[in-house]
């Protein structure tokens, strides 16, 4: 078997109703070099794996499955499935997701033959869910700037993780990574210090919004806090200045789950009867926030 120019990445767990589709998206790719599906099987409790040994009896030069024997989670699942691709150039596929495009990893792989000095690439993507209308592209795309840098990505996760290849920086992930609830802004941000990312818009991915993804069915509070961990591990974990910028949106996101609570305890205290509010002292507790903030910012002005 030739080594594979390009590995598809992906990582699947509880995903029988997708993952077909998921499959053949890469089945039906269209390049002018070998590449492999690498799919790291969480140890499902449906039939996931059961649909990908299918597939891997009739492609077996193609995909190579690894079932894992007890459940990883989601990252160290994705870390082991990493270190199993052989490629220089890796894209990324979660089982619920699909390409939309036969000529993505020709159009991504070209790109970065073309662009020696570029980390990455991605491409447009749709947002699909399984709620009646809604069915729309990923945000910002229209007028997103043809190349982005690592500042980029650490103000806004602009790359949906299905829509991306990368030009290999590492063989294994970090074990800082690795023990993330979610690696993908960490691993975009690890490979974007070693260069631009390209913007491809054309249409090539589509990301799938539904109530069996972890991540969807969060609340705000755990959503905020997965992301406080993962910019708390690229404060403590990046070089300088990539660090200080990391450390910004963490404290920008402490303020603002802060502010939240504040305000949902507001909204609470003013559906208590009258009588009841009357036993509190009657103070704006989201003017005494504000205040709080601005003289903690007065404080530390001047600080190096």
């Amino acid at each position: 078997m030739e080594v594979p120019k390009v590995s598809v990445c992906m990582t699947v767990y509880n995903q029988e109703r997708y993952i077909a589709e998921a499959i053949e998206g890469v089945i039906y790719q269209t390049t002018g070099f070998p590449f492999e599906l690498v799919i790291g099987e969480d140890h499902s409790t449906d039939g996931t794996l059961a649909v990908c040994q299918q597939y891997v009896k009739t492609h077996s030069k193609l995909i190579r499955l690894h079932p894992r024997p007890r459940n990883l989670g989601v990252a160290r699942n994705q870390a082991q499935t990493w270190a199993e691709c052989q490629g220089d150039y890796i894209a990324m596929l979660d089982g619920d997701d699909f390409w939309c495009s036969p000529l993505k990893l020709q159009t991504q792989a070209k790109f970065l033959d073309n662009n020696p000095s570029f980390s990455m690439c991605f491409t447009k993507c749709n947002l699909l869910s399984d709620t009646p209308n809604r069915h729309d592209r990923w945000p910002y795309r229209d007028n997103l700037k043809g190349t982005l840098t690592i500042s980029d990505i650490l103000r806004h996760n602009l790359i949906a993780n299905c829509s991306v290849m990368y030009r290999r920086a590492i063989r294994q992930y970090p074990e800082w990574i690795a023990a993330l609830p979610y690696c993908d802004i960490a691993l975009h941000s690890l490979h974007s210090m070693g260069g631009p990312i390209g913007y491809i818009p054309e249409l090539m991915a589509t990301y799938r919004l539904h109530e069996g993804s972890h991540f969807e069915s969060l609340s705000f509070f755990e959503r905020v806090e997965y992301s406080i961990q993962m910019y708390t591990a690229l404060a403590n974990n990046l070089p300088q200045p990539y660090s200080a910028e990391a450390m910004q949106m963490l404290l920008m996101m402490r303020l603002g789950l802060g502010l939240k609570r504040v305000r949902d305890s507001v909204a609470t205290f003013r559906t208590l009867p009258l009588k009841y509010q009357l036993t509190f002292p009657l103070i704006p507790l989201e003017q005494l926030y504000h205040l709080w903030v601005i003289r903690k910012a007065e404080k530390n002005k001047g600080k190096p």
